[in-house]
């Protein structure tokens, strides 16, 4: 009998790490382009080293503010209220009956967006790089087009950056890249330094409607996690690091969009922002994760057919160049290309290799 809930695929197992390399309880080392889905930002033995919905609810509660909108692809969580704004149906059906009143609209279309935020919205959240969704940016104008509907109609704005925040995109934070300022800001995978820590940032003039009694954390202020974003924040906060990321992201999206001409049959489309990369396959990404695996090299999905690529931001300009030789080579045994059609042969109703 298994001792431990069958949540994880446990095939690997990682007894320790320095900077974008891991090593395995058989001894295997490998470059690691996962990062623990973003969490480990600064990568492994550094020396120095969510309440957004409710918050909306209660800032909105006293002008009858009770609905919530979201996004088509959305991902925020796995908790109750979390669940009820992620999109995707496997997640959520579950543990139905969620949050009611919760709206999903069409990704990057702001005419839907208008006619669904209004007075009764309280809260309007979207990650400004989806994650589990496909690693798809928020084009700036659709940012600035929210911002401007949250505005006009008195809802928050809530940004999701617990997986592009921090650094991740090239920027500080991702809504920078659309020029706007959110009502609420949520942070936590990178933010401890591998230790369990989220944030949420709310506008001081939105601050005075908490009042003492509205939240509480057994483990909030953990003082051990704190100290570990101390360092995280000094180390993020640096212009010059976070400039840094912004010129390998480019160097490893050269990299990958000069794949996609060589394979054709096997990469689609790559998108993202700095180390946040999406490569999205005609075929199934996992086999392209084997293969990377079989090579040394760690990486993740985000769906069916998108290889998600998130590695440590202190990753160096030749472990991309590692990265991309080893993705090339599983690329030409055609991992991630389409299946080739079965051709019926006429006459017998038969198919033919």
């Amino acid at each position: 009998m298994s001792a431990l809930l069958p949540v994880y695929e446990r095939d690997l197992v990682i007894v320790s790490g320095k900077g974008s390399r891991l090593t395995d309880a058989q001894g295997r080392t490998y470059l690691d382009f996962a990062a623990g889905i973003g969490v480990n930002g600064l990568g492994y033995g550094d020396r120095k080293l969510l309440a957004a919905i409710k918050f909306a609810r209660r800032i909105g509660s006293p002008a009858g503010r009770t609905e919530l909108v979201a996004f088509e692809r959305a991902f925020h969580g796995r908790t109750m209220g979390a669940l009820s704004i992620t999109w995707n149906e496997r997640y959520r059906a579950p543990f139905e009956p969620l949050i009611p009143g919760v709206v999903f609209l069409p990704w990057d279309d702001l005419a839907a967006a208008r006619s669904a935020i209004g007075a009764r919205t309280a809260g309007v959240f979207v990650e400004p790089v989806q994650g589990e969704g496909g690693v798809r940016p928020a084009p700036p104008e659709f940012l600035r087009g929210l911002f401007d509907l949250c505005r006009e109609s008195g809802a928050l704005l809530v940004l999701d950056e617990v997986q592009c925040g921090l650094g991740r995109t090239g920027k500080l934070f991702a809504y920078e890249h659309a020029g706007i300022r959110p009502d609420m800001l949520a942070l936590a995978k990178p933010l401890g330094g591998g230790l369990p820590l989220g944030a949420v940032l709310v506008r001081e003039e939105l601050a005075g409607a908490l009042q003492v009694g509205d939240h509480g954390s057994t483990f909030g202020g953990n003082p051990v996690a704190a100290a570990a974003s101390l360092v995280v924040l000094d180390q993020f906060g640096n212009e010059e690091f976070v400039k840094k990321v912004a010129r390998k992201g480019t160097a490893l999206m050269k990299g990958l969009r000069a794949a996609a001409r060589r394979y054709p049959r096997s990469i689609k489309v790559v998108r993202g922002l700095g180390l946040m990369i999406g490569v999205e396959m005609h075929g199934p990404a996992a086999d392209v994760v084997r293969g990377l695996r079989a090579e040394g090299i760690l990486a993740t999905r985000a769906g069916d057919a998108v290889l998600r690529l998130l590695p440590p931001l202190t990753v160096k300009g030749k472990e991309i160049r590692e990265f991309l030789d080893a993705l090339d080579r599983v690329l030409a045994t055609g991992a991630g290309s389409a299946p080739a059609p079965q051709v019926s042969s006429e006459g017998t109703g038969g198919a033919v290799a």
